[in-house]
């Protein structure tokens, strides 16, 4: 693994006053750090639950692909934007891993919009929400490190909170279920591959990159959607649903709302390790929970006040 470059986000740059690690400043720090990267992850969860909702409101009246392609098409103009005012450009020093973070976000977020088109909003977040779970796993696989388990057993004590609070039950389809869990793991893989790419890369890199697949990819599925019938343009159901602004509106804050979330997380993952803040995530769960009561008329329950305690 590369070390930090000085203008990277995972960069922890010393003082002249404490020219190596370990000293008092160097604590200092790694407390900023620690605490900027739960600010970043709780801005993402919030992000992300926004856009699930806005997800779930699209997919009432739309094939799930049109949200699926606002989510990156539309998310690559805030960011485009952006590179034109500060006059920054993307630098990837590591392309074969920015495309491989690509493929994994985007077949989680893939079947992270189908689940969601087959499960109720709060169901489904909670079942992508596991990927704090695999997190910690696959971390102590890959660094071979154990000492990284004994964050396990909080996660999973979030997890079972947060699951009991979002009613998860069997009401949904068997395949929407595994779509959810599916998501989580390649969720997982894309956070570990972002703490990697975290030591090389821009926080705006890495999101613009992932961004660029991503809108490649989703089109692509469109496509395919159209070719084998499965989105039909001329049944007058799309055309109907893009007569009201309000949809249109929805189909742009899923970009929106998306992108800023990506970049929160990145943020967050390149100033701490997964395990430890992986778990601040479970914000988005609660958030989308009373979102679904708010918007989609999901119902209180006494287990969902349990799990909240």
């Amino acid at each position: 693994m590369h070390g930090p470059l000085p203008d990277s986000p995972g960069a922890v740059l010393y003082p002249r006053s404490c020219p190596q690690p370990g000293c008092v400043n160097d604590v200092k720090f790694r407390r900023q750090n620690l605490t900027a990267a739960v600010a970043f992850m709780a801005v993402a969860a919030l992000s992300y639950a926004l856009m699930g909702a806005f997800v779930k409101a699209s997919s009432l009246r739309l094939p799930f692909e049109f949200a699926l392609v606002s989510r990156n098409v539309i998310g690559l103009l805030p960011l485009a934007i952006w590179y034109l005012v500060t006059g920054r450009r993307p630098h990837a020093v590591r392309p074969r891993l920015l495309f491989t973070r690509g493929v994994l976000g985007f077949l989680a977020m893939l079947l992270f919009f189908h689940a969601i088109d087959g499960l109720p909003l709060a169901a489904a977040t909670v079942l992508n929400y596991t990927s704090p779970v695999f997190v910690v796993l696959l971390s102590a696989v890959a660094s071979r490190d154990a000492r990284i388990l004994r964050f396990l057993p909080l996660v999973v004590l979030a997890f079972a909170g947060v699951a009991i609070l979002a009613g998860v039950n069997a009401a949904g389809t068997g395949l929407s279920v595994a779509e959810g869990l599916l998501s989580a793991v390649f969720a997982a893989l894309a956070y570990m591959t972002v703490r990697e790419l975290s030591a090389t890369e821009s926080s705006d890199t890495i999101v613009w990159y992932f961004t660029c697949w991503a809108s490649a990819f989703s089109l692509t599925v469109m496509c395919v959607a159209f070719w084998t019938g499965a989105v039909e343009l001329d049944s007058g159901v799309v055309g109907a649903a893009f007569s009201e602004p309000s949809e249109v509106i929805n189909l742009c804050a899923v970009g929106v709302f998306g992108t800023f979330g990506q970049l929160a997380m990145t943020a967050a993952y390149a100033r701490a390790s997964a395990p430890i803040i992986a778990p601040i995530s479970y914000l988005n769960p609660l958030v989308s929970y009373g979102l679904g009561w708010l918007v989609f008329d999901d119902p209180v329950t006494a287990a969902a006040l349990c799990g909240g305690e």
